[in-house]
């Protein structure tokens, strides 16, 4: 999905279906200039939106914990930690997930 505004693109989600039903979110990015004009939340809620139409039953993500205002995101729209995770750099993650069913 993408956010644009006069023709530029401002902001991207991205993610895939998995076969278990679920729908994995592994990018959500928003142009620092562009930030805090609810563009991250709208893409996040035409992704949740999008997840559900093609019956997905739960979304989930990770993200690193420094990240505040992602974090804040994603929890202000009912995320809950599920665990956490290590990516292939040795980053530690927080893994979120929200049922949509």
């Amino acid at each position: 999905m993408v956010a644009s505004e006069q023709a530029e693109t401002v902001g991207l989600a991205w993610g895939n279906h998995r076969e278990d039903g679920s729908t994995w979110l592994p990018f959500l990015g928003v142009k620092p200039a562009y930030r805090r004009r609810g563009v991250g939340r709208s893409l996040l809620s035409r992704f949740i939106e999008e997840s559900r139409r093609r019956g997905s039953g739960k979304v989930s993500l990770d993200t690193d914990p420094r990240l505040v205002p992602a974090v804040r995101l994603y929890e202000s729209m009912g995320f809950v930690v599920e665990g956490t995770a290590e990516n292939p750099y040795g980053l530690q993650l927080v893994v979120y997930h929200l049922d949509i069913t």
